[in-house]
């Protein structure tokens, strides 16, 4: 598989900040750096072959010239990525780099370029120095030699050097061996896996069947590796999926509902977490009565794994491949089960094909947790009032967790509806600021009437422009996250494309038809 090419254009100067925002999308991209747009322009148009992106840094002297390269790349017949790295958020500005053609808008602060560029700095290297280097042959099959990512400058920066971290979608150059290490943060306990499997710290080697590794002591072993079921456990690991809302009321509930419904019809077996512990009510969107209490669980504060009767107790039998978890029966008690939490979905990962997550408005350490570990995060959002400083905080926040903005999709709920139109949904999207993004139409008075009598299923069923998206939306991101799904569609669901036929009077009373 040969290696993905962009293209980059930014001062030279600031070209480190443009190559963290590329290795964030392709680790081993080969960059061809160029001065001017015009430039960028003309080797886009010369190139005989497809390239992967474009990423140019806005300056505020090209605006026009930026503005006719993404509209050659829009009407260009071979696609490519249009990326824009901007300094400052001018809501209209950005707004014409959108409807010129660009894919993603990236904000990036003048305060990070200075940064970046002591970044630069601190690695041994002179930005001005950097700039007379000739470049590289990039020939393929030629061996070049790679600098160490990060050289510490003194003794005492070589001792209490800190592990990089992914922050605000841009990421140092890691090696694929460093990207599955840095899938999931430190203090997520990883599912349980091989003893055989395991990888020793510090090196390159893994144990193999026939020669075992030697047992490690207690300060080698990582802390993310729960070795308490590490014998007879599965590596296999299912995807999860949290909805995470800035603002009450934007219909996250119901968005994980009716997703859970569609995995559950697609075959898949289905695990749902009411992580709103204190007032969640997912349990009556399924029709369930009579509550099961998850704080059953809290009882499990120590190493040892989890009661396979409590969990069981605690589970509530939805339907066929769908079983529902949470919330607790007394609210006060929902701070005692953050370590349950994290160990329940450690096991329904090894015991489910998919996991689906429902957050509260204020978190809990299950909500952190549960963010932190997970593999897509639906930033949901509506049409309330600060709906949009609430999803930057939100998104924000989730950003500092170590959720990378790659596994973020901004998703705008109840599109169509008066208050949220083209422009509001637009405006929402720009806050985000996030590459995948989807809108899930108003289901309307129809829906609000199922839901009031726990028909979610039949909502997902119906034959309307939700349950549609609803469908396309969840087999989409099902299928980006390895999940196994038929070719065929549920039964009652149409796809998207499929129109229904109207069969108008044309012929007059009387006549045979």
């Amino acid at each position: 598989m040969k290696d993905a090419v962009w293209l980059a254009c930014c001062p030279r100067n600031e070209r480190r900040i443009v190559q963290r925002e590329i290795e964030s999308r392709e680790v081993d991209a080969r960059l061809l750096w160029l001065d001017g747009v015009q430039a960028l322009g003309e080797v886009l148009a010369a190139l005989s072959e497809p390239v992967d992106g474009v990423v140019v840094l806005n300056d505020e002297g090209m605006r026009d010239e930026l503005l006719a390269l993404l509209a050659k790349v829009a009407s260009s017949q071979v696609p490519c990525r249009a990326v824009v790295m901007v300094s400052e958020l001018d809501p209209a500005w950005i707004a014409q780099l959108f409807h010129a053609g660009a894919a993603e808008v990236v904000p990036v602060s003048r305060e990070e370029m200075r940064r970046g560029c002591a970044d630069g700095a601190c690695m041994g290297r002179d930005c001005n120095r950097e700039a007379q280097t000739p470049p590289l042959d990039t020939t393929p099959g030629l061996e070049v030699p790679c600098a160490p990512t990060r050289l510490a400058c003194n003794a005492t920066e070589a001792v209490h050097e800190p592990a990089p971290r992914v922050q605000d979608g841009c990421s140092p150059s890691y090696t694929q061996d460093d990207l599955a290490d840095l899938d999931e943060p430190d203090e997520v306990p990883l599912a349980p896996c091989r003893a055989e499997g395991l990888r020793c710290i510090g090196g390159s080697q893994a144990a193999s069947p026939d020669h075992a590794a030697p047992e490690p002591s207690g300060e080698e072993i990582s802390p993310r590796v729960d070795t308490s079921h590490a014998e007879g456990a599965s590596e296999r690991r299912a995807p999860v999926i949290c909805a995470v809302s800035g603002a009450g009321g934007s219909g996250a509930t119901t968005l994980i509902a009716a997703m859970a419904a569609c995995s559950a019809h697609a075959g898949l077996r289905t695990a749902v977490l009411d992580l709103d512990l204190m007032f969640g009510n997912l349990y009556e969107l399924f029709g369930v009565e009579t509550l099961h209490d998850l704080g059953l669980l809290a009882n499990q504060m120590g190493s040892a794994p989890l009661d396979e009767a409590a969990i069981v107790r605690s589970s509530m039998r939805v339907g066929p491949g769908l079983t529902l978890w949470g919330p607790i029966a007394t609210p006060e008690r929902a701070e005692l089960l953050g370590r349950a939490v994290e160990m329940l979905i450690g096991v329904l990962r090894r015991e489910s094909d998919v996991v689906f997550v429902d957050t509260s408005r204020t978190w809990t350490d299950a909500v952190a947790g549960a963010v932190a570990g997970c593999d897509r995060c639906l930033m949901v959002c509506g049409h309330a009032v600060g709906a949009v400083t609430a999803l930057e905080r939100a998104v924000s926040m989730v950003s500092r967790l170590g959720v990378p903005r790659t596994r973020m999709v901004c998703v705008v709920n109840r599109f169509g509806q008066r208050a949220c139109t083209e422009e509001e949904a637009m405006r929402l999207e720009m806050a985000a600021a996030l590459s995948a993004k989807t809108r899930i139409p108003d289901g309307g008075s129809a829906l609000a009437s199922l839901l009031s009598f726990g028909r979610i299923e039949d909502a997902v069923r119906a034959q309307d422009a939700f349950g549609r998206s609803i469908h396309a939306f969840t087999r989409s991101l099902l299928r980006e996250l390895g999940c196994s799904i038929g070719a065929d569609v549920p039964d009652g669901v149409q796809e998207v494309s499929a129109r229904p036929r109207l069969r108008l009077p044309w012929k007059r009373l009387g006549e045979a038809s």
